[in-house]
């Protein structure tokens, strides 16, 4: 898979087998990491949530596209900021597949800052 500069939207290759496409794109300051695979009829998501609760995290799933849409903590300190690498703000980071999902079975588990998403293909 062809890697992309972070938080730039890209169209990158699933594998060299398929001629489809895998299309991202990704607003606000710094989207999480994802990593996705295909196995058994089904794309597996994980996405990487440091700091965050199942209830700060929204989910769409339509058609062929997922939408995952949140909001990093601010950190409010009164100290001067000497190297800001934690992600703050909100984000959100649409992924269009090749194929179409089953929207009906979609299953998904969120523990310790880890979102793990299974989409069966329709």
């Amino acid at each position: 898979m062809t890697r992309a500069p972070f938080a730039l939207p890209r169209e990158c290759s699933l594998d060299a087998r398929s001629s489809s496409t895998l299309q991202r794109s990704v607003t606000g300051h710094q989207a999480p990491a994802v990593n996705i695979g295909e196995a058994d009829g089904a794309y597996h998501v994980t996405v990487d949530l440091p700091d965050l609760s199942q209830k700060t995290v929204n989910v769409d799933v339509q058609g062929r596209r997922i939408s995952i849409r949140g909001a990093y903590p601010e950190t409010n300190r009164a100290d001067q900021s000497l190297v800001v690498e934690r992600a703050q703000g909100t984000f959100a980071k649409t992924l269009q597949l090749p194929f179409p999902i089953n929207v009906n079975v979609v299953m998904a588990s969120f523990d310790t800052g880890v979102l793990d998403i299974t989409l069966p293909k329709a």
